[in-house]
């Protein structure tokens, strides 16, 4: 089995015009939000092997939120890619990973974080499946959290409609 957790960045800050979007910083809210993310992580035992997180500041400071709940022993890795990647360069990364890693989350953008759940989890799932599915079609905000479980022993299996989606939540949600 492996375990895919996909979080869309914090919110960010848009009071300073002249910062080049890659190098937007978080706001307060999304300071916190990143925070009680992590917390929420550790409660509910998602513990990720691997993070790729994009290169941007704002994904970076997101996963500095989240750094305080996470296992000591993960490790991470700063994926230019993952700059406003659509999805298919998303799955395109994952699928390189070493299959030795059971689980990775991914911290990017939008719209491809939310693309990438919607296109990796079974559109012929339980009622549960069903409803996590229709919130996120009708918006994946900041510091959302989707986890899908796929069951592969490879990361290269992967594919469209096959992950379980078991949660997603929301900053409001906490």
């Amino acid at each position: 089995m492996k375990t895919l957790y996909l979080l869309r960045h914090a919110k960010s800050s848009w009071g300073d015009a002249a910062v080049e979007d890659h190098d937007r910083p978080l706001n307060a809210r999304g300071i916190e939000n990143a925070a009680q993310m992590g917390q929420l992580m550790r409660k509910e035992g998602y513990n990720p092997a691997l993070i790729l997180c994009s290169s941007a500041r704002r994904t970076r400071e997101t996963l500095d939120g989240l750094a305080p709940s996470l296992p000591a022993n993960v490790k991470i890795r700063h994926e230019p890619g993952l700059y406003l990647a659509p999805r298919d360069r998303m799955l395109s990364l994952l699928r390189e990973t070493d299959d030795a890693v059971p689980s990775v989350l991914i911290i990017a953008h939008s719209p491809g974080t939310e693309e990438l759940a919607l296109g990796l989890a079974r559109s012929e799932g339980s009622h549960d499946e069903d409803r996590l599915r229709d919130l996120i079609s009708t918006k994946f905000p900041t510091a959302a959290l989707a986890v899908l479980r796929f069951p592969v022993e490879t990361w290269r299996l992967v594919k469209p409609d096959t992950g379980e989606l078991l949660a997603f939540v929301r900053p409001r949600d906490l």
